[in-house]
């Protein structure tokens, strides 16, 4: 069960590691010309989770919506791996919207890993059984809060409107918060 079991993470395109930390994060944030916030914590449900943002101070940028307040990224504290895909795909979008979309592979992309038994304690416990042709993405309960639920399902509305004549479907495979694997 352990072998199929991953999760995502960020990683840095450049030097092709997986970021784990704020502490890993913010040199690459400066350098692209943001600046960390302190950090927030926000309850979702049951649970409260520490949250960390990025502030873009690089540059003068048009908000084309003057009415709403400009993207800002962010993530869980302290760890930032094992997150939701959503909320992955809300902070690379809120970057790119700075530093451009065509710019953003240079520097991030999400891809999974396997769960590390220090860090990820699920194999302290029973899985249910799964096949060997399956992989199971899981995240951190908490990690995704409702208006980056909210986005990106919007966005995904918009783009299957869009797209609805094409008739390309792609799915990510199955993604679960971890609790809910444990038996």
């Amino acid at each position: 069960m352990e072998d199929y079991v991953r999760k995502l993470a960020l990683w840095h395109t450049k030097t092709f590691k997986p970021i784990m930390t704020h502490e890993e994060l913010e040199p690459i944030m400066a350098k692209l010309g943001f600046v960390g916030l302190p950090v927030t914590t926000s309850s979702s449900g049951s649970s409260v989770t520490a949250w960390k943002e990025y502030y873009f101070t690089a540059g003068g940028c048009r908000n084309p919506w003057p009415t709403e307040p400009l993207p800002r990224p962010r993530l869980p504290h302290p760890r930032i791996d094992g997150l939701h895909h959503f909320t992955y795909r809300a902070f690379c979008d809120a970057v790119a919207f700075f530093i451009g979309k065509r710019e953003i592979a240079d520097h991030f992309h999400v891809r999974g890993m396997p769960l590390h038994r220090i860090h990820d304690r699920p194999f302290d416990k029973k899985f249910r059984s799964m096949s060997e042709d399956e992989v199971l993405y899981v995240y951190r309960e908490g990690t995704l809060d409702q208006a980056t639920t909210a986005l990106c399902s919007s966005k995904k509305n918009n783009n299957n409107n869009s797209n609805s004549n094409t008739g390309n479907t792609t799915t990510m495979g199955c993604l679960v918060s971890i609790k809910d694997i444990i038996v």
